[in-house]
């Protein structure tokens, strides 16, 4: 009776382990293929003024390439969607969005928006969004000083 349940737990582990490494060669293959087009290099933001109504926060996202197929729409940026504007070089594409605050004349699209920083973009036909899980804060500007 000893020997029984010796095998059924040594059959138990071999089943388990068999089971644990098919998730986990499955589960990786599938990392593989949702890989992205592009990757983020940086991500930053400044914040301006000019006078009391006058300011507002700049921001900047530097990608390794510049992907074809894709459509770059928005960023949110601490609850905030902005809409972003891409500026492509030879060698590197930045997106910039800027967010005015609320009694100033520079009107600036912007909505309010739940969830982590993220950069949206459309890729063959469907929405898609990658988090922006760190911005690297640079030095305020201070305009008419």
């Amino acid at each position: 009776m000893y020997n029984n349940k010796r095998s059924t737990m040594k059959f138990n582990k071999l089943f388990f382990v068999t089971i644990a490494s098919f998730l986990l060669l499955f589960s990786c293959k599938t990392l593989k293929n949702t890989q992205l087009p592009f990757q983020i290099k940086d991500a930053s933001y400044y914040m301006w003024f000019l006078n009391e109504d006058e300011r507002g926060t700049n921001i900047s996202i530097e990608l390794s390439t510049f992907p074809k197929n894709i459509v770059f729409e928005a960023v949110v940026f601490e609850g905030v969607k902005l809409p972003v504007a891409v500026a492509k070089d030879t060698d590197k594409c930045i997106l910039n969005a800027a967010q005015t605050a609320p009694l100033s004349k520079l009107k600036t699209e912007q909505q309010v928006a739940k969830g982590e920083n993220r950069l949206i973009y459309t890729q063959n036909g469907k929405q898609k969004a990658i988090a922006i899980k760190e911005f690297r804060r640079e030095k305020t500007v201070y305009y008419n000083k």
